[in-house]
This record gives structure tokens, C-alpha cells and sequence, in this order.
């Protein structure tokens, strides 16, 4: 019963059949009849033959003052400075005061104050369905309006409407409090009205209005009276002008049914803006509103459009439904629509409509869409942040059901008044606590703030109409980022994408010609697009050409996102791509930026995680530094062996070698293979050469090679580099050579050595710091004095340098020859030999995703982007990475957060998805994992929920898309994965079709080959979207 009576229906608060509270009346009460009149007619003529400076306006309450008060008003009112009539009459509603108004009440006065309460017989003596609480806040208005026409010099000393009922929880009470709130409201625009509030005087701490205060729990005792007379007359003493001192009170308290200690944005207030002009306009907007809803019979809407005028503005320019925006078309014709939003709120007085003002009631929506806050941005963003959450769990009561979007504030443009708009930083901090608000389940956040911003963080001028609303522009942006979401949480949403993968570098035209084809036959079997991956990094362990670097190696491998590193003809033919794509309404998605193969260290070798390489001994021989190298104590003769492939054990041989922390070895040998079945795919590994650490806890080899070998090979030199931990806890290693996965033939190993390594590939950039100092003393050189600047190598290799790096030593400094010297460095660190990972706290990372960005969109035009950011295997030990305090995985989870953003800047309206494993916690988002210095964890928590994450580990397909929806995000499925036959492939696609059920926010799917070059792996995409339609 108590929701109910809480409960302002929309129609009843619209309500403007008769207008009772402001339409002139006689009271028509029996008990009234023959007293009214009479008391009417002597109250004014007491007003022609008297000249009051107070007179007291009200009904029964004010009466009163002859009653219970009488003592009271003999000692305060009756005579001196404060002399009053008392017009109060018991029964008198807004519209009986109005009437007695009209009709001369006030005639032949001249009054400095006039004392008004007014209202609780309106709310008293109507149900909601007659008299809605704005038609009783209409009603005073009136009277108001009524004074300053009669009494023009006069101060009106407005009281709330007292507390009626014993508890905070009565349905009179509050309903009269809302009322209040709405009046407190005008009441602070008004200068000649004040607000006098003594209400928390006639309560106890709890808001307990007791028997002894009144009897009746609504007509005040002679206490009551007393503590009105000493609330009053600061304010009649302004008023009078015996002092210039405004009460301290003034608008000061706070409803007895409301939390007094709430920041303003969590205190519900009706908006004084919908009280102006009267009633017989009030609020024509609200009208419309209420004939909308009665003319959907269903009571029910996908979407609700809830927020201030920017919500408001979506009907059309100013709101102006005759101009309206296409954009709004963009989501009324996906969705049957209401939109509820009201210029000039704020989000107290949206928290009003929602509670009391009956803007949720009365129908049932799947979504409610929600942008509030612009109006309230001279608070602290924590408390614009909270009332935000208020609305939100507000929303959630009226509308359980309903899925709620919460839209970040948006960037306020300059103006010529405010040239430089002062709290963008104050909306970005709102911004990133509401998105906390997220649960991935009821509610979800859509950040718009960067799409509405230029690429060096100005606002977009374009996007607005002035320094706050958009323009049709700005609104296609919002609805190309929300339809998704909308689709999405109304479940109106349909598997959107189904892409095909692919590997191709587009080196020759031929190349070009063979996607083509691959996107034609895609077009026709039903694929909506091309997902492409191109560049060296990600295709390593299929290449033999060595990285020379030279600009013709890097110009045929660099991924797309260095496009500036490309000769033109091989740039050209992706923009032919990609128009050739948009010719077929194909999408055309690049993958870019690999944290794991270090896509970016062809355009930048800096960018590189590395590893210390400490207190290298050099010798100082004719002016150079030279690797004063030391043997290495190893039995390696139980490493020459012949592996029988068809045999289950005898498969592996090891020896140990011991070893210092943070230095560098070479691994070398020689290996035949005779009729074994090498695999050309990743995963799929033949003879092995791998470094087994009791410091790597994960497992894996600290360092190994799989050498790229034939079937039937003969005696072929192999190498690779050993660079140890910088911990005591790796004295010795064992070195391990293997076939564990061909089935047939024979791998044998000989010649295993084992060798000390100087300095090679040393890089210099922040946090990567290089030291040479005397072995003896301990001193450090100076770079640049003692000895010649030593810089990054320019690119990374997997081979011995050649010539070796050594010192040069300058004449005139503190080396000489002879000396012993220890250098220490940061040199990259590889995993499987040829993989890289990337530095996550270098600076210039970010620069460099901006600049990577800006050039791909030039030459794609893509809208639909793919981060490429799995499996990094190497963790940075630079100074950088290990000052920041940050494990592996939040430092990945702000690098994904950079990468978007750097997207955003070109593209505001970007769609991008990423792989799933490393922010996986079924998957590579672990304690430990392969060779990280500190857990991959924590990631998840810092990617924007914006991105849509492609999952690829099948086997626990029904876990991951699952995990992924929980924490708020959409999902992808890359299946196939290479499977030989038909039967394999559809037997994928069941299995992906099954996990992707009914999950909330799945988007499609992607038929994923690493197979290199086009056509060699996609036989089988007919059978596979094929399973997936049935």
C-alpha cells in the first residue's frame, strides 16, 4: 500500500482537466456554509479600517493562531512591531485563498510581510488521480502570483507545509513534502518570497511528529505555535526592515521525509522551469507526453529516452519535433521509442520524475537510455557521480525489468562567454566513476565523451549547435555507438558479423588478386567480412628471410599499422582493397598492433620489452672495449643423439650448464631430419632446442628454437640466444633437445655448444639505462666523455651480431687500455626464438598508436578495427616497467585502454574487438605465465567495455563467452581453426553455434586459419557458415 500511495502516476501528474487547486472557489463543504462567508466578509473590512504591516494567509493551520495559539499570538502578533491580521480559514484549499484574493481580501492594505501556508487540505482532502502534487504546487503558485499583484511591496514569508502524521513514512507527508520540494525550488528564484522552514522543529530526530506536538498529528499545539512565533521572526524582521541581515535559513532546510546530510544532486526537487507560465500552460511538453503514452494501449516500450534537454534535443533542433534529426529516425524505427527528457533538468529534478513524478510509470520498457549530469557540473564530480547513481537505482524500482544505459556526460564546447570551458577535467572524473555503475548484466555504460572530441583532445566544433547541444551530427555519432548496445540489451540484436580470416602481405598483384577472390566467394556464401592480418611479426615461424633491416626487408613485412613504412605500390594495393570492400558492403577489418609479436618494432625497435644484461666483463685493448669472453662448463655429448620419431619414449635428451643472472648465451648445433612429418602451423612443432629454468613457474622454456626444416633435411646449423634472468635463483639451467611431435622418421642432434655472450643489441630509451664501470673501483664512465654514445641498434635480430658490439673508448677521458670494465644494458628479450614482446609503459608507445591510427585510416577508410594483442610471452623488465608498481596484466589493460582511445581520435564512431586470452581468467590472464615478471592479472578491469572480445579457445568456448557477458562486454567466436576435414569443420561450427546460444551480446562469428596466404586453408568456409545458418 505504501508503494502505492508513493507511486505520482503520469496521468494523474499531468493532469489538466479542471485545474481544482488554481481555479477561484467558493468552499462547498456543509460544515463550511454560513461561517465562510461571514468571516470573509469581516476579515475584510478588519483590512479597510486597520492598517497591518503583517497579515497571515493560510487555511485551519493559520486559523489556528485563534485556537491553540491564542496565547502566542497575544504576545507576539497582536500589537508592536509585528501587528498582524489573521486570515487564516479552517478548510481553505489553494483555490479558496485564491478566490478570497480576487475578491478583496487584501483591499485597503499596504502590508510589508505577508505569512502564507497553504496545501495540505489540497492533499488532504484530493486522491493523487483528482489533484496531482504539481497541481497543488501550481496552486500556490497562483496565490504567489496573486500577492505580487496585490501586495507588490510586500515580502511573502512562505512556509512549507507542516508535517502531518506520525512517521517520516506517511503517505500525506510525503506526498505534502514533495510539494515543498517543488515550492523550495521557486522559492530561491523568487526575491520577493522566503522560504521559511521550521518543520524539523515539530520533529524529533527520527521525523516524529508526537501527540504532544499535535494531537490530531496535523493541527499544531500552543508548542507548536511558540516554536513558529520564534522560527518567524527573524524573517519578519527583514521583511519590516528591521534588519538587513537575510535568515540563515533561507531555502536552508530540508524536507522531514528526506535525508537532511544528501549532496543536492541525491535530493529529489520538481524543476521550477515546468511551473512558469501557469496553469493553463503547464508544461505542454509533459501534456504531449501523457496523450503519447495513453495512446499506446500496449503500456510498453524497447526504449525509453530519460535526461535533460540533450535527451530532449534527439525529437529535433531545440527540441522541435518539425525539424527533427535523422538521427532519431536512426533509432525510432529500430525501436518503439519514448523519450522523456526535459530541458533545464538536473538530476535532482530527474530524480523526481522518477520517484514521484510518474515519468517511469505506467508502461514496462526492455531499456531505459539515460544522460544526466551537464547542468549539475558546478558540484564535485563525486557528487554529480552519486546523484547519477540515485537516478540509476531509482530507475531500477520503477522498471526492474529494464536493461538502463548510463551515457557519460559529453565535452561542453567553447563560447565566446567561456572561451576555454573549465571542467572538462571535472567531466572525465564523472565520467570514470559512473562507468564503475556497470555491471554487465542490468546496467551498462556507452562513453561518448572522446567521440566528440578532435584528434589532439579539442572539442569537435562540428558536432554542436552551441556550447552543449549537438547538432545532427553529433547525434549520428551517439546513435552509431548506442544502436549496437541497444540492439543488444532490447534483444533485438542478431549475429551481425561473420567473418573470414586471413594471412596475406599484399606483395605482389597477384596477392591482391587472390583476396579479391577470397572476398567474392566470402560475399556470395553469406560472410559479411575480411579479417586480415598481414606482417612479418605474426607470421614468423613461417619465414626464413632474416631481418636485415633495410627498408626494403621492413617495406615487405611491416604490419598495416606502419603504412609510412610501405612502399607506395604495396600501400596502394590495400586502398584497392579496401575500396573493393566497400564496393560490397564487405567489411574490411585490419588487425594491428600485436603487444605479443611486437608488430611495432619494424616502424620502432625501441618499443621492444627488454631485459637487464648486467656487469658484462670487457677489456680495454688499442681504444676498444672488447667482450673478455669466459667458457662455459658443459657436458654436451649426451646431446648427440638420433631421435626415432615412432618410438613413445627416448624422445629427449638434457644437459645442465650453469649460468649467471642477466646475462647473455649462445646455443648452437647441428640437425638432420630424415622422412618426419613437419607441420607448418604453430602449435604443431617438430625438433626443438629449449632452455628448462627453475625461475620460470609457468613451465615453459626460458628460451628455445624451433629451427624451420624440411621433411627430409641433411646436417643444417641451427642457433639461438640465451638471456637469463636477472634472480639468483637460475644458477644452473638444463638445456633440452627434443622431437616430441612428429609421428614418423627420425630428427638428429649434434655438435651442441654452449658459449658466453658480450653485448649485441642494446636499447636506449627511457627506463633502459646503460653503465660502464672499473671492475676494480667500481667507478662509473660518463657516456659521451669516457667513452662514445652508444645507440639502439636500429632493429632486432635473432642471430649472433656480427661484428660484435664493442666499446669505443674516447681519447682524453678516464678509460685507458688495460682496464677491466663491467657493462650493463637492456637488451630485447625473444621467446621461441623469434617472438618479441612489446614495452607497456614506454611513453612512446601511445604516440605511436595515435600516429598508426591516423595513417591506417587514411588509407582504409575502416570503420571496423581488430587488436591484435594476444599472447605476449615476455615480460619488460625495464627501470619503467617495474617503477610503475603495476603487474603485467594492468599495464596490458591500460595499453588496450591507449589503443582504443588512440582509434577513437581518427574514428570516433570505431568498432573494435580484440582477442580474448589475455584478459581471460580461463585462459592466459594467470599468476604465471610464461616469462612475465609479475601476474597477468588485473587487465580486465581497465578495457572499456566498448570492445568486443573474440574468443578463440574452443574447447572452453561455453566458459569464456559466458565469463566475457558477466563482466559487461559483447563477444565474437573464432572457430575452425584449421581442421582437416568437412566433418571436423562442421563438427567447430556446432560447437561454437551451441556456446553462442542465447548469450546475451553475441555479435558472430569468424572462420580463423593461420595458414599462410589466401586460399591455403579456406576450403572449408562453404561447410562452415553453412553449419552455423542451420
Amino acid at each position: 500500500m505504501k508503494i502505492l500511495l508513493l507511486s505520482v502516476s503520469i496521468l494523474s501528474l499531468l493532469s489538466a482537466s479542471a485545474h481544482l487547486a488554481t481555479d477561484p472557489a467558493v468552499p462547498d463543504a456543509l460544515w463550511t456554509r454560513g461561517w465562510w462567508i461571514s468571516r470573509f466578509e469581516a476579515k475584510k473590512a478588519e483590512a479597510a479600517r486597520c492598517d497591518y504591516p503583517v497579515v497571515f494567509l493560510g487555511d485551519s493551520i493559520t486559523h489556528g493562531w485563534e485556537g491553540a495559539g491564542a496565547s502566542v499570538w497575544t504576545n507576539n502578533f497582536l500589537s508592536g512591531p509585528y501587528r498582524a491580521m489573521n486570515a487564516g480559514f479552517s478548510g481553505d484549499r489553494t483555490e479558496h485563498l485564491l478566490w478570497r484574493l480576487r475578491h478583496g481580501q487584501l483591499d485597503g492594505l499596504d502590508p510589508k510581510a505577508v505569512v502564507l501556508m497553504i496545501g495540505t487540505n489540497n492533499t488532504g482532502h484530493r486522491p493523487l488521480e483528482t489533484e496531482s502534487v504539481l497541481d497543488t504546487v501550481l496552486g500556490v503558485k497562483a496565490i504567489l502570483k496573486e500577492l505580487e499583484h496585490r501586495v507588490p511591496s510586500a515580502k511573502v514569508i512562505l512556509h512549507p507545509i507542516i508535517p502531518r502524521g506520525e512517521t517520516v513514512s506517511d503517505p500525506l507527508r510525503l506526498r505534502n513534502d514533495h510539494v515543498n520540494q517543488a515550492l523550495k525550488v521557486y522559492v530561491a528564484r523568487s526575491p520577493q518570497v522566503l522560504w521559511c522552514d521550521f518543520n524539523a522543529r515539530l520533529v524529533d530526530a527520527e521525523g516524529r511528529l508526537s501527540r504532544e506536538m499535535a494531537k490530531d498529528l496535523l493541527h499544531p499545539g500552543q508548542v507548536g505555535y511558540e516554536i513558529w512565533a520564534r522560527e518567524l521572526r527573524p524573517y519578519l524582521d527583514y521583511a519590516l526592515g528591521r534588519t538587513e541581515t537575510v535568515p540563515s535559513a533561507h531555502c536552508g532546510a530540508m524536507p522531514t521525509s528526506v535525508d537532511r546530510t544528501s549532496p543536492r544532486a541525491m535530493r529529489p526537487e520538481a524543476n521550477v522551469y515546468w511551473l512558469k507560465d501557469g496553469p493553463s500552460h503547464s508544461n505542454p511538453r509533459m501534456l504531449r507526453k501523457r496523450e503519447e503514452i495513453q495512446s499506446n494501449l500496449e503500456r510498453s516500450y524497447d526504449l525509453v529516452l530519460i535526461g535533460d534537454s540533450i535527451t530532449h534535443f534527439w525529437e529535433g533542433k531545440w527540441g522541435d519535433p518539425k525539424h527533427p534529426w535523422s538521427a532519431y529516425a536512426s533509432i525510432t524505427n529500430r525501436f518503439k521509442t519514448l523519450n522523456v527528457g526535459f530541458g533545464a533538468d538536473r538530476i535532482e529534478n530527474l530524480l523526481w520524475n522518477v520517484r514521484f513524478g510518474g515519468m517511469m510509470d505506467g508502461y514496462q520498457a526492455k531499456a531505459v537510455m539515460l544522460l544526466v549530469g551537464t547542468n549539475n557540473i558546478g558540484e564535485s564530480a563525486p557528487e554529480v557521480a552519486d546523484g547519477i547513481g540515485a537516478v540509476v537505482a531509482a530507475i531500477r524500482v520503477r522498471q526492474p525489468q529494464a536493461k538502463i544505459v548510463v551515457v557519460s556526460l559529453l565535452p561542453r564546447r567553447a563560447t565566446k562567454d567561456i572561451p576555454n570551458y573549465p571542467f572538462a577535467a571535472k567531466h572525465r572524473e564523472v565520467n570514470m566513476r559512473i562507468r564503475k555503475l556497470e555491471d554487465g548484466k542490468n546496467i551498462f555504460s556507452l562513453d561518448l565523451y572522446d567521440r566528440f572530441l578532435n584528434g589532439d583532445g579539442s572539442v569537435n566544433e562540428a558536432f554542436y549547435v552551441d556550447s552543449a547541444h549537438p547538432n545532427g551530427a553529433g547525434y549520428d555519432i551517439w546513435a552509431k555507438a548506442a544502436l549496437p548496445l541497444l540492439e543488444r540489451v532490447t534483444g533485438h540484436a542478431t549475429v551481425e558479423n561473420n567473418w573470414v580470416f586471413a594471412i596475406q602481405y599484399l606483395n605482389s598483384d597477384q596477392e591482391l588478386d587472390q583476396t579479391r577472390d577470397l572476398v567474392r566467394r566470402a560475399k556470395t556464401l553469406g560472410y559479411t567480412g575480411l579479417a586480415l592480418i598481414t606482417g612479418r611479426d605474426f607470421t614468423a615461424w613461417t619465414e626464413a628471410e632474416a631481418n636485415d633491416g633495410s627498408n626494403a626487408f621492413v617495406g615487405r613485412n611491416v604490419s598495416l599499422e606502419a603504412p609510412w613504412r610501405m612502399p607506395l605500390a604495396r600501400q596502394t594495393r590495400f586502398r584497392e582493397l579496401a575500396a573493393f570492400c566497400r564496393e560490397r558492403t564487405f567489411d574490411l577489418v585490419p588487425l594491428v598492433w600485436s603487444v605479443g609479436y611486437c608488430s611495432m618494432q619494424y616502424a620502432d625497435s625501441s618499443l621492444v620489452a627488454v631485459w637487464p644484461v648486467r656487469d658484462v666483463p670487457y677489456v680495454v685493448k688499442a681504444g676498444r672495449g672488447i667482450f673478455a669472453a669466459e667458457a662455459v662448463s658443459c657436458d654436451t655429448s649426451a646431446l648427440d643423439c638420433v631421435i626415432d620419431c615412432t618410438k613413445k619414449t627416448g624422445r629427449a635428451r638434457t644437459a645442465k650448464f650453469p649460468v649467471r643472472p642477466a646475462r647473455k648465451y649462445r646455443i648452437s648445433a647441428q640437425v638432420r631430419t630424415d622422412g618426419v612429418e613437419q607441420a607448418p602451423k604453430p602449435g604443431q612443432v617438430g625438433p626443438i632446442l629449449g632452455i628448462v629454468a627453475s625461475s620460470v613457474k609457468s613451465g615453459h622454456y626460458l628460451a628455445s628454437h624451433t629451427p624451420h626444416l624440411q621433411p627430409t633435411q641433411d646436417w643444417t646449423d641451427v642457433g639461438f640466444t640465451l638471456l637469463t634472468r636477472d634472480t639468483d635463483e637460475d644458477q644452473e639451467v638444463t638445456l633440452r633437445v627434443s622431437d616430441s611431435a612428429d609421428e614418423k622418421g627420425f630428427t638428429s642432434f649434434r655438435n651442441v655448444r654452449i658459449e658466453e655472450l658480450g653485448i649485441e643489441y642494446p636499447i636506449r630509451r627511457v627506463g633502459t639505462t646503460f653503465v660502464v664501470k672499473d671492475e676494480e673501483t667500481g667507478r662509473i664512465f660518463k657516456e659521451g666523455i669516457d667513452y662514445e654514445t652508444v645507440s639502439s641498434f636500429g632493429f632486432l635480430s635473432f642471430d649472433r651480431r656480427d661484428p660484435a658490439f664493442e666499446l669505443k673508448v674516447l681519447s682524453g677521458g678516464a678509460i685507458t687500455d688495460g682496464m677491466r670494465l663491467l657493462v650493463s644494458a637492456y637488451e630485447p628479450k625473444s621467446v621461441y626464438g623469434d617472438q618479441h614482446s612489446a614495452c607497456l609503459s614506454n611513453p612512446e608507445l601511445p604516440r605511436y598508436y595515435r600516429r598508426s591510427a591516423a595513417a591506417l585510416h587514411r588509407m582504409l577508410d575502416n570503420r571496423k578495427w581488430f587488436l591484435s594483442a594476444d599472447e605476449f610471452r615476455v615480460g619488460c623488465a625495464c627501470e619503467s616497467c617495474r617503477a610503475s608498481g603495476k603487474t603485467m596484466g594492468e599495464l596490458f589493460g591500460e595499453t588496450i585502454r591507449a589503443q582504443r582511445d588512440a582509434i577513437r581520435a581518427v574514428c570516433p564512431d570505431a568498432d573494435i574487438c580484440m582477442w580474448s586470452d589475455m584478459i581471460d581468467d580461463n585462459h592466459n590472464a594467470i599468476e604465471n605465465y610464461y616469462l612475465l615478471y609479475s601476474p597477468n592479472r588485473g587487465g580486465l578491469q581497465h578495457v572499456p567495455r566498448d570492445i568486443t572480445v573474440m574468443c578463440w579457445w574452443g574447447a572452453k568456448a561455453s566458459v569464456c563467452l559466458p565469463f566475457f557477458e558477466s563482466h559487461g562486454f559483447r563477444t565474437m567466436g573464432a572457430g575452425f581453426y584449421d581442421a582437416e576435414t568437412e566433418v571436423a569443420t562442421r563438427a567447430s561450427a556446432t560447437a561454437w553455434a551451441e556456446a553462442a546460444a542465447r548469450r546475451f551480446g553475441f555479435r558472430g562469428f569468424m572462420y580463423t586459419t593461420w595458414d599462410y596466404g589466401i586460399g591455403c586453408n579456406h576450403a572449408f568456409i562453404a561447410p562452415w557458415i553453412g553449419e552455423l545458418r542451420h
